[in-house]
């Protein structure tokens, strides 16, 4: 079987989880002109990336592969305020935090592709249209999957007022956010100034990867300001998003691509190695 062909059954079983998942949170969802909003979402999502797909393959290019991602996030928020028609407290708060977000995490790995060019982790999937489209949906599945929680907020039939728990979600967003921000600032000034040097400085010094650290607790945050409006089985998915986050940088797609490269360009250096046995993957190491 070629590599278009795995691909291509590959999509197929994608594209039914995120229905699958969809159709679930349908069943209490806010309805817009008898479409449940969640569907509005997913539409949405998969149209922006399809059509982004188009531009890829005829370019041969994956430079707006980040920024689609962000871009996707924010249609959600977006269509979440035309088509909700009582915004409650926490909607708004959901949508500001998303806009604030992906405004910073786009714009930074748009420029950041920019400046290093070509991913060649994704050279592979532009040997076939059916591959290429994979990896298009794929981050459609990212979008979604890490937007549960956001979704169950914005689709939800009930307002609810801001309480205890959405305090304690929102420091938790913060936290995270303040966490990424750094961790990628410290990065990109070490960057510029050791070139092919690994980075032990800052939070970098107690942890390897802040900066998905950061991230998951970004979503974490969301997941708690979304608890409120976990009153059926239906928006208890909302907890799939914090776990998908963690399960993805930390086991998939983030983490061990990175700690590879790490090894390769560093394994035989002391100081790397002890660097290693002294610092976290993700969590700090305690004494």
């Amino acid at each position: 079987m070629s590599t278009g062909i795995k691909h291509a059954l590959s999509t197929t079983i994608v594209l039914a989880v995120i229905f699958v998942l969809a159709y679930i949170i349908s069943l209490d969802s806010l309805l817009v002109n008898g479409i449940p909003l969640v569907y509005i979402f997913v539409i949405t999502i998969l149209s922006i990336n399809s059509l982004f797909f188009i531009h890829s393959y005829l370019f041969k290019t994956d430079i707006f592969f980040d920024l689609i991602g962000s871009i996707s996030f924010i249609s959600t928020g977006v269509l979440s305020l035309i088509f909700i028609p009582d915004v409650d407290g926490n909607q708004i708060l959901i949508f500001f935090l998303l806009i604030f977000w992906a405004l910073r995490l786009g714009p930074y790995l748009f420029l950041r592709r920019l400046g290093s060019g070509a991913d060649e982790r994704l050279d592979e999937y532009f040997k076939s249209p059916l591959s290429l489209y994979f990896l298009w949906i794929m981050n459609s599945l990212w979008v979604f999957m890490t937007s549960i929680s956001m979704i169950v907020i914005f689709s939800s039939k009930d307002n609810y007022e801001f309480g205890l728990v959405q305090w304690l979600g929102l420091l938790i967003w913060i936290l995270g956010f303040i966490i990424e921000v750094v961790s990628d600032s410290q990065k990109s000034k070490f960057n510029k100034k050791n070139k092919g040097k690994f980075i032990n400085i800052g939070l970098w010094k107690y942890i390897r990867h802040p900066n998905y650290l950061g991230e998951i607790i970004i979503w974490l945050g969301i997941f708690v300001i979304s608890i409120s409006y976990i009153n059926s089985i239906f928006a208890s998915l909302s907890v799939l998003s914090p776990i998908f986050v963690f399960v993805l940088l930390r086991f998939l797609t983030g983490v061990p691509q990175l700690e590879v490269r790490g090894d390769e360009k560093w394994g035989k250096q002391k100081e790397y190695i002890n660097y290693k046995k002294e610092t976290g993957i993700i969590f700090p190491k305690f004494k």
